[in-house]
């Protein structure tokens, strides 16, 4: 009799099967996935086709070496550093230095040229309301006959009603890492420095807007007195926000300005209308003006966002009384300046100047650098026959002019191409360009002379991978162009500083900063190097001989 056995499982029949359901669920949290990663790149592929900015290849060949070597360098600049006009001296893009009178003239963001006395003790610094140009002043010269040249950058001529701040600048000192202003600091401050009555602003910093419709001004000059005795800190004036008034810019092309009463030597070249700022609600204290700064481990670079709208505050007109200005010229070769920039005059008061872009203005001037085409020149102006005269053409962003002390050659910059250039107005070599240095460690700005033999060329930013990369490559360029029209363009300027060269254009001594940039130039005035930027509401001063850059 056989005995039965009991019933052993399968080791498999205890193993649960999976339901239809739990299938199907996996199958859509995949599905689900998979739109989430695929569909963006979808989007972003049919943008990048249907987006009409059309980036150019550049001539990567002419500085694809790697930059120059300078045997000397301080890379923390910004430790000892002074501030001089916090909140009164809003975007000081260029500064010129009147050695008889001891002041400094700044050209503002809000249109005004202030003035600044220089003293040993940065606390001691008075700022003050000198002129406001009806624009954006951007290079600045003193000129023979008691006036100031500059170059005025913004070029509309509208009517503006009814602009009200719908946005704010938001902005931290790179020193300190603390907000600049504070509440109530926005009126505080706007009445300091206040724009003329004309027109609707335009932020230049951190972030830049899409294509802009502006209509043509000129290079303007301008003369007025200013005694020594003149002057006087900032007088409060009233400030009112709406659109109870209209306002209207001048009207027609870039001007270049003039007028002669008596003072020192100033004269003024400009292009445009009053960007204005609107400035934001913060907390924290100001940092005070000459207060030497140890900025933290990781502080972060300023935060600046273009407004959405314009703001344009109405008040009454400031400054120094008793000037006047003069249109010089507003155009070459039947071309309207778009972006009048640096500039420069020699002995028997020839005027060189450079118009950026002639396709894009001021507000718009990321694109031209993202579009990589030749649109800017080299121009001269010669106020004794009234010519305006195009010496070179099809430059990358021209930039900084710089006359040669013995007056035989002017320096011009090009901003993308790291490198400056010569135009010889002299001798045998009259009208020929070849290059005083290329390969820089960074994009040049303005480029001054010190009187002492070197010259000191602003460098905004440092060679960085990825503006290296989007130079090269079109694509680049053209996905940034899209990020800066929808998202805004990534943060890509970091090490801004200064490098000095001597009058052969070897280098001699690179300051810089890994938590400074868009610095724009700096003039050396004794043992300092003064500073400005298109970005910090003040002036950076930092003593050479105190900290000085050392051997590498």
């Amino acid at each position: 009799m056989s005995e039965s056995r009991p019933h052993r499982d399968s080791p498999l029949s205890n193993i649960t099967k999976p339901t239809s359901s739990s299938s199907s669920s996996s199958s859509s949290s995949f599905l689900l996935l998979s739109f989430i990663v695929v569909a963006p790149v979808i989007a972003g592929v049919i943008l990048y086709q249907l987006d009409s900015f059309d980036p150019a290849p550049m001539p990567t060949h002419e500085f694809a070496q790697d930059p120059v070597f300078v045997p000397k360098q301080n890379s923390r600049m910004l430790q000892g550093a002074e501030l001089i006009g916090v909140g009164q001296l809003l975007a000081p893009e260029d500064l010129a230095y009147d050695p008889d009178s001891g002041l400094v003239y700044a050209g503002c963001v809000d249109g005004w040229i202030k003035r600044v006395s220089v003293n040993e003790s940065a606390d001691d610094s008075v700022v003050e309301n000198w002129v406001n140009t009806g624009g954006r002043p951007l290079g600045l010269i003193l000129g023979h006959n008691n006036d100031l040249v500059i170059a005025d950058a913004d070029k509309g001529g509208k009517l503006t009603k009814d602009a009200v701040p719908d946005n704010s600048v938001q902005s931290q000192t790179p020193l300190t890492g603390r907000d600049l202003v504070q509440h109530g600091s926005l009126e505080r401050n706007l009445s300091q420095s206040q724009p003329a009555p004309q027109g609707p602003g335009v932020d230049e910093f951190r972030s830049f807007p899409s294509y802009g419709q502006m209509q043509g001004m000129g290079v303007m000059h301008s003369t007025h007195p200013f005694p020594p005795t003149d002057l006087g800190r900032h007088q409060h004036m009233p400030v009112h926000y709406g659109g109870s008034t209209h306002q209207q810019r001048p009207s027609g092309a870039t001007m270049l300005q003039s007028a002669l009463p008596p003072g020192p030597p100033h004269h003024a070249q400009m292009l445009g209308q009053p960007p204005n700022v609107s400035r934001p609600q913060g907390t924290g204290d100001l940092p005070q003006p000459g207060q030497p700064l140890n900025p933290p481990d990781h502080l972060q670079p300023p935060v600046l966002r273009q407004p959405q709208g314009s703001f344009h505050p109405e008040i009454a007109s400031g400054g120094i009384p008793d000037r006047t200005i003069e249109l010089l010229t507003d155009e070459a070769e039947d071309v309207k300046f778009k972006l009048t920039d640096g500039v420069d005059i020699t002995k028997d008061g020839m005027i060189y100047f450079t118009d950026a872009s002639y396709k894009y203005s001021l507000k718009e001037f990321i694109w031209d650098i993202l579009e990589g085409r030749p649109y800017g020149r080299f121009i001269s102006y010669d106020p004794s026959t009234k010519e305006t005269k195009v010496l070179v053409r099809d430059l990358y962003f021209a930039n900084g002019v710089a006359i040669s002390p013995d007056q035989s050659f002017v320096i011009f910059c090009e901003t993308p191409m790291r490198r400056c250039k010569r135009y010889y107005i002299q001798g045998e070599k009259r009208g020929d360009v070849d290059t005083f240095i290329d390969n820089l460690p960074g994009m040049p700005d303005n480029i001054r002379y010190d009187g002492e033999g070197q010259y000191w060329i602003a460098l905004p930013t440092t060679t960085t991978l990825s503006w290296d990369l989007a130079l090269r490559y079109p694509f680049i360029r053209k996905v940034l162009a899209i990020m800066e029209r929808y998202i805004g363009r990534p943060h890509m300027e970091i090490n801004g500083g200064f490098l000095a060269v001597d009058l052969e254009g070897k280098p001699i001594a690179h300051y810089y900063d890994p938590k400074l940039s868009l610095v724009t130039t700096g003039i050396k005035i004794a043992d300092y190097l003064y500073c400005g930027s298109i970005t910090y509401p003040y002036i950076i001063r930092l003593n050479l001989t105190q900290h000085p850059a050392v051997a590498v």
